[in-house]
């Protein structure tokens, strides 16, 4: 006979896989959310590539365009802008009814936020998946092929479920959705535009470099092109995994991840006491 630990155990993976399930579910029977939160960034990938391109030709390598530099970014840019959807969520569940409804069953409290970081990251990678598609019909090419492409698509899912984990803190101290959705905001352009997400990093004034030692979007949009498209020293851009950069920014993203789920975690169990 198992034990009762294993009992509850399998308890919590089958209720956490359940709501996993439900969430998906919410999500396929409303796929315009889903076309509309790629709607944004495949305009940039279209529009702001064509817009500057010109500039492209002054502050990156020889025979390289600037939709190649861009496209890692934008695949983050979804994310991030995705990543507070869960807050969304969150505030959705509590304004109909439906955590009250969760709360007061029998199961493991945990399981509500683990089943939504869940399905958090598989939107995510979908998001991601989609974006890597479309800038290859621009003319994209990898340089370490699927393999560089799917470690590219993971850092972006572990930083967007970092920032997840954040929205849902403030989902949880304001309960509304207006105010999780302008402190989101709030958040999100800085920390794109604090970053070398739109430019060259040797084109960011020294400031922002500094700024960008704390900022996770940094480390995320440096991951991405590594493994991608190449890492720029200068206008010279190398094919070769810079390993050591793949280290600190795996690093840092976990890090954000484990103290924004902690955060969570806490601020959960305060507003369902």
């Amino acid at each position: 006979m198992g034990t009762a630990g294993e009992a509850t155990l399998t308890e919590t993976l089958r209720v956490t896989w359940a709501l996993y399930r439900r969430s998906m579910t919410r999500l396929l029977r409303r796929p315009m959310f889903l076309y509309f939160s790629l709607i944004q960034p495949a305009i940039w990938l279209l529009l702001f590539s064509q817009v500057m391109k010109n500039f492209g030709k002054a502050a990156l390598p020889p025979n390289v365009s600037y939709v190649t530099l861009f496209a890692p970014a934008v695949m983050l840019q979804t994310v991030l802008f995705g990543s507070f959807q869960s807050g969304m969520a969150m505030v959705s569940d509590i304004e109909m009814g439906t955590l009250d409804k969760y709360l007061i069953a029998p199961i493991n409290r945990m399981s509500i936020l683990i089943g939504r970081a869940l399905s958090d990251g598989t939107r995510m990678f979908i998001q991601s998946l989609i974006i890597i598609l479309l800038s290859m019909t621009l003319g994209v090419r990898f340089a370490h092929g699927p393999i560089g492409v799917v470690g590219a698509i993971l850092f972006a899912v572990i930083f967007g479920m970092g920032l997840a984990g954040f929205s849902n803190v403030i989902a949880l101290r304001t309960k509304n959705s207006e105010s999780t959705l302008v402190i989101g905001n709030f958040f999100i352009f800085p920390l794109l535009f604090l970053s070398p997400a739109l430019v060259p990093r040797g084109a960011l004034p020294g400031w922002i470099e500094t700024f960008g030692k704390i900022n996770p979007v940094a480390y995320a949009v440096d991951a991405a092109r590594n493994l991608t498209v190449g890492v720029l020293h200068g206008r010279t851009l190398s094919r070769a995994i810079d390993w050591p950069q793949l280290g600190r920014s795996a690093a840092f993203l976990l890090a954000v991840l484990v103290v924004s789920f902690t955060l969570a975690q806490s601020t959960f169990k305060k507003a369902t006491a």
